[in-house]
């Protein structure tokens, strides 16, 4: 897919915004997801949408220059510059539509991918410790604490 920053550099919740932002992109310009996220130079429009996804990042997932530099393997000014090119647009009120339609989508991919990890950390959560204590289960556990610290 994308170029991967060092492990450990951008949190998982930055990535999954990275990767939200190239699925809207990629579905709202038909372009595949592996041509957005070619690191060497690409046809104006292409780049163009590359920089979209990086203003969305930005504005609507709230990522800093430098993770979104990680993250989309560019030099933090050119994520700078891409952020203002695409601010300077929303003065054609055409793009700006577009572009809130955009900041939407985006929002509700984040929300459902949300909603999917709540999902499967409910699934696979512990059920609740029981209210009522057994007398037998607490001596058998304390028994078995007693011989590992005693051996």
């Amino acid at each position: 897919m994308k170029p991967q920053p060092p492990a450990g550099l951008i949190s998982p919740d930055a990535a999954d915004v990275a990767d939200a932002a190239f699925e809207v992109m990629s579905q709202a310009y038909n372009i595949p997801l592996a041509r957005l996220s070619m690191t060497g130079r690409q046809h104006a429009n292409v780049a163009f949408v590359r920089q979209t996804a990086m203003y969305l990042c930005h504005v609507v997932g709230q990522l800093t220059v430098r993770d979104i530099a990680l993250i989309f393997g560019r030099e933090p000014s050119t994520v700078s510059h891409a952020c203002h090119a695409v601010e300077d647009r929303r003065d054609l009120e055409i793009f700006d539509q577009q572009l809130s339609l955009l900041e939407a989508a985006l929002r509700a991919r984040l929300a459902e991918r949300r909603a999917e990890r709540r999902a499967d950390r409910d699934r696979l959560a512990l059920p609740a410790p029981s209210t009522q204590a057994d007398p037998g289960l607490e001596k058998k556990s304390a028994r078995v604490l007693l011989r590992r610290l005693a051996g």
